[in-house]
């Protein structure tokens, strides 16, 4: 019957047109429930971009597109809103099934529409691979962050106005590595076994971006603090832990001393490019956070004849002290002593524990603080 009619000549205004636009004759694809009058239905030839929003006619495609102009006539629909993509386009999200990406060019053509909006903030960019992302994790260039972020593929850079609406960037930022982090380190939280290579070479460009704008002064230190208790920072031993728990071996021979493999549980190396974003971020430098006891002290007594030969030789120290500007007035607080026999012990608490040194015996000491 429709092949019939789609192949007759009729005027808009016959009447048995008109019947027809309100009669419900038509059939639906996938619906055998009942028949549908055509201003219910629309034709298929776009029902890439909104297939779970409407009612499909049922005919096949050749022959819809033999009898379009009846279509029209019936005023069967043939485009979509903005409206009805954008739900489809969140229907095949909520069910994890590819997108056509011809639903992103219908939206980036009208980039502006009010309906884009609830796309925005939401994991809606589908790649091929991994899933739906979240345009704010794709960058239009390459990036440093591996499988935490993406590369916009090739076929997708036509529609530059619409995921640049929906976040989109050309490179990433500062922010970009502190969320990473942050990301492995929720990942990482439930898990105590070491971090892969590439999870690795993740953290390692992190630190870099970090300290790389912390040198160019800009506005990361409070950012980078709210890294202080998450475990970030990869350790000798490659499992992840907070700044607060890890020491920069900036003292050669120092963490050695501690036993039960402290060295590599609670140490990064200072790396150049790197340090000073974790310094920012909590972590001490080992020089500063460790503590030294005198455990045995023998036999002290002044030491005269240092402090003399010591005053002997004022000028010639003044000399090299305020050539480094320094200040003389130490030397007169100084106070020296000898001893028969001397050990002292390291001591540092990191997380809830306090690890000790070995006493060792030491030939000389200065004490700083006293």
């Amino acid at each position: 019957i429709f092949r019939h009619l789609s192949s007759r000549k009729i005027d808009a205004n016959d009447p048995t047109l008109q019947k027809l636009r309100k009669m419900r004759w038509l059939p639906a694809r996938e619906d055998g429930s009942r028949w549908y009058a055509p201003s219910e239905l629309y034709a298929v030839f776009q029902d890439y971009l909104f297939a779970s929003q409407a009612k499909f006619l049922a005919f096949d495609r050749q022959t819809q597109s033999q009898g379009n102009d009846f279509l029209k006539l019936l005023e069967v629909k043939q485009s979509p809103t903005p409206f009805q993509v954008v739900n489809h386009l969140q229907w095949s999200i909520n069910q994890n099934k590819p997108v056509n990406d011809e639903v992103y060019r219908f939206l980036n053509d009208r980039f502006n529409d009010p309906s884009v909006r609830p796309l925005e903030n939401s994991n809606c960019l589908f790649l091929e691979g991994t899933g739906y992302v979240n345009p704010g994790k794709v960058f239009w260039g390459d990036h440093p962050h591996g499988q935490y972020r993406y590369r916009l593929p090739d076929k997708l850079r036509g529609y530059y106005q619409l995921f640049q609406r929906l976040g989109m960037r050309d490179r990433p930022t500062p922010d970009d590595a502190i969320a990473v982090l942050k990301e492995i380190a929720k990942e990482v939280s439930s898990s105590a076994k070491p971090v892969d290579e590439h999870t690795q070479n993740v953290l390692v460009a992190c630190w870099r971006q970090l300290n790389e704008a912390l040198e160019r002064d800009e506005k990361v230190s409070s950012k980078l603090q709210e890294l202080h208790d998450k475990p970030v920072v990869p350790a000798q031993d490659h499992r992840l832990r907070s700044p607060g728990e890890m020491f920069l071996d900036d003292r050669p021979g120092i963490a050695d001393k501690f036993r039960d493999n402290f060295k590599e549980q609670h140490t990064v190396d200072r790396i150049e490019g790197m340090w000073r974003a974790m310094v920012e971020a909590g972590v001490r430098p080992l020089s500063q956070a460790v503590r030294v006891t005198i455990v045995e002290c023998d036999n002290r007594e002044p030491a005269t004849d240092l402090l003399e030969r010591l005053y002997e030789r004022r000028r010639l120290i003044a000399r090299v002290i305020h050539n480094a500007s320094g200040n003389l007035e130490i030397l007169d607080k100084l106070k020296i002593s000898h001893v028969s026999s001397l050990k002292i012990e390291y001591s540092i608490r990191a997380g809830n524990r306090a690890w000790l040194s070995k006493p060792k015996d030491v030939i000389a000491y200065f004490d700083a603080e006293n």
